[in-house]
């Protein structure tokens, strides 16, 4: 109706109309369920808010124990994934970074240490990875993506490819690290911002309305049994390694990974996954989570530079 017209009748039918309009809005029914991918991306939330705490609070001055014993240089490299959110977690990267530099003979120097056995009894862990890179003091984990990668021609690397091989390899060796669960889910969005979330210790590959009665709020647990399985396994290694406490993946929970997931922005995550050192620059395989016109979908790109998610979001994240 023409907002010139208004008069006394318009005016009544108007806040009728309103009336019911709040009725039914305050006895509608929110649903809000926990899936399989609700899941992922909620563990992924809870990792990390718990873990960045872990790192500074224990892993941080540990690092500081062996780089100073081993009198390792720290260099100035690009700062991956979360890393850049505060000074510490910002040191805590560079001194891992330096660690993972250190031969394996370095090892007899500070095997002893509980600054080491904690360090190594971290990064070895499943939730990393099955397989580990044992000739360096501090070990890279190798996850179904680095697998993918692995037995794939670099020249053949694409987004398709590279997320199908690693749901295999995850769902053929029982992979519970964190790429693990998310190539299981055989989404390349996720495996993509899940693959960031754990860039340190993952190895990389080289190839050559206001105003109205609130809703009522259902949460419905609808997550695969075998699912749930493998992120109760991780949660287990992940709260034995940090003393943390996150609840188990079932029913009785569902509010608590519907928040966590509800809480979970992965826009703009961008990760390094393998590079091509047989041209000269050499060229560098990321993959970052972008917009697109159905949803979030996967930008993957070379480049002779490393890119951060930092540098992602501030100068590619909204570029078309």
């Amino acid at each position: 109706m023409p907002s010139s017209n208004w008069n006394s009748i318009d005016w009544r039918l108007f806040i009728f109309d309103l009336g019911i309009s709040r009725t039914l809005l305050s006895m509608a029914t929110v649903i809000k369920e926990v899936s399989d991918l609700a899941l992922v991306l909620a563990l992924d939330y809870l990792y990390r808010e718990t873990f960045k705490v872990f790192e500074v609070e224990k892993l941080l001055p540990a690092s500081r124990v062996l780089v100073a014993k081993l009198q390792v240089p720290i260099s100035q490299v690009a700062i991956e994934g979360y890393y850049n959110e505060s000074a510490e977690l910002t040191e805590y990267f560079l001194n891992i970074r330096a660690l993972q530099q250190v031969e394996g003979e370095k090892k007899s120097v500070v095997e002893q240490l509980d600054e080491y056995q904690l360090l190594f009894r971290v990064v070895s862990a499943e939730i990393f990875g099955s397989e580990s890179e044992t000739n360096k003091l501090l070990p890279a984990k190798k996850d179904p993506l680095y697998f993918a990668l692995a037995e794939t021609n670099v020249g053949e690397w694409d987004v398709k490819t590279l997320t199908e091989k690693a749901h295999e390899f995850a769902v053929k060796n029982d992979d519970i690290s964190l790429v693990g669960i998310a190539a299981y889910l055989k989404d390349s969005v996720v495996l993509a911002a899940l693959r960031e979330s754990v860039v340190l210790y993952a190895m990389v590959m080289v190839g050559c309305a206001a105003g109205f009665e609130p809703p009522t709020i259902k949460y419905v647990w609808n997550v695969s049994p075998e699912l749930a399985t493998k992120v109760n396994r991780f949660i287990d290694i992940f709260n034995h390694l940090t003393s943390s406490q996150l609840k188990q993946a079932s029913a009785e929970n569902v509010e608590y990974f519907y928040q966590a997931y509800d809480d979970n922005n992965i826009e703009g995550r961008c990760v390094r996954i393998g590079f091509d050192d047989s041209q000269s620059p050499a060229q560098n395989y990321h993959w970052a989570v972008k917009r697109g016109m159905a949803g979030l979908e996967v930008d993957e790109f070379w480049h002779q530079d490393l890119w951060t998610t930092q540098r992602y979001q501030s100068e590619r994240l909204y570029s078309f």
